[in-house]
């Protein structure tokens, strides 16, 4: 009986033995090492290194998968994004192109000429425009400082003339304004295009002259007196001088004066000028003869011969001289014709200037006394 229980438990194991083996060896790589060999053993072992790194390969398969398709998911959003971003970036971009291109359109190019602005409270800048950008406009002024206004608080944009200045003996002086005019006769200087005057000789006789061009002007008057006395006080003076300058400091003009008396007919005087010098050093001849027009009559006057001159010895003020002489009338006084001369000291301002002498009329001296205001350019 023991013999048979024997036989059983031997037999037993060997089937054991028999399954176990070949699953043994299957295992047989990966208990190559220590560790393996000490977990068959039963013994402890000590994590290394090594296994630490391999834990996070060794982990839940299921969880690599997740940690992997949560990558992938995350890459593909990371994509997505990207591509979604790119036209908003594009059209930001290209938004802020279309901004500077607008700015760039609206800032106009800077412009060398001078200005005069006037604005609505009346006040006044000289200067160039700098820039003009979405209705504002920057104005650098003449004394390099800059000022910004808003283009619809001015009321009125014109040309600004700069008129020519000198330094002399360490004075300033602006150009003068009488340089086209002596006290009666002119000079061959002209009247720029736009510059006039408003001239009261002796409170008699008011006259308004202005340049139509560089090289002509036209003279307006009339005798005051006359005109208030009405009736057959009323009278028109004009006046037409062609000029210009043929050579540095060479100035020749011609042109005519007449006096409309409709009760009586028109007087005048044609003449020739020629000036030489400069606007604050010059001395003209003029070479003129008179005419009269009566109804269906017409006489010739005497030639007359005007010799003047000017010189400005301070910056606002200078002394004129003017003499005529009409050599075909003789007198027993004097230089034996028919001469008048003046002599007078005359005051040079910006806007305004005066004039206050004498006339001698073949010894007869006379008080001489005019006003005149500069209109324009």
């Amino acid at each position: 009986m023991e013999s048979k229980h024997q036989n059983v438990i031997r037999i037993f194991v060997w089937i054991l033995v028999t399954a176990v083996a070949p699953l043994l060896q299957a295992q047989e790589p990966a208990t190559s090492s220590p560790a393996a060999a000490d977990v068959l053993k039963g013994e402890p072992v000590s994590p290394s290194p090594d296994a630490k790194e391999d834990k996070s390969q060794l982990q839940d398969p299921k969880k690599r998968e997740d940690d992997k398709g949560a990558g992938e998911a995350s890459s593909t959003s990371s994509s997505e994004d990207n591509q979604l971003a790119t036209p908003a970036a594009a059209e930001d971009i290209s938004e802020t192109s279309n901004n500077n291109a607008k700015v760039l359109n609206a800032s106009k190019p800077s412009d060398d000429r001078l200005w005069t602005f006037t604005l609505v409270d009346q006040s006044q800048l000289v200067g160039r425009i700098a820039k003009e950008v979405n209705g504002k406009l920057t104005i650098a002024l003449v004394n390099g400082e800059s000022r910004s206004v808003y283009r619809r608080d001015v009321v009125l944009q014109e040309p600004h003339y700069l008129k020519p200045v000198k330094v002399v003996r360490g004075e300033v002086w602006d150009e003068n304004p009488n340089r086209t005019r002596h006290l009666w006769s002119p000079s061959a200087m002209p009247l720029r295009a736009g510059e006039g005057y408003l001239s009261q000789k002796q409170l008699l006789f008011t006259s308004y002259a202005v340049g139509l061009t560089d090289n002509i002007a036209v003279l307006l008057g009339s005798f005051v007196p006359g005109l208030l006395g009405g009736g057959d006080g009323f009278n028109v003076i004009g006046a037409l001088k062609v000029a210009d300058e043929i050579k540095p400091k060479v100035f020749a003009g011609a042109g005519a004066e007449v006096l409309v008396l409709p009760t009586v007919g028109v007087l005048g005087v044609g003449f020739a000028s020629f000036t030489y010098g400069e606007p604050d050093a010059q001395i003209s001849v003029n070479l003129g003869s008179p005419f009269m027009f009566d109804g269906d009559d017409q006489e010739l006057g005497h030639g007359l011969i005007s010799v003047s001159g000017m010189w400005r010895f301070r910056g606002d003020y200078g002394i004129v001289s003017e003499n005529i002489f009409v050599p075909a009338v003789r007198v027993d006084e004097g230089w034996g014709i028919l001469n008048f001369n003046a002599l007078a000291i005359r005051s040079i301002g910006d806007r305004t200037s005066w004039d206050l002498g004498l006339v001698v009329v073949t010894g007869a001296p006379i008080p001489w006394f005019d006003y005149t205001w500069y209109l324009g350019d």
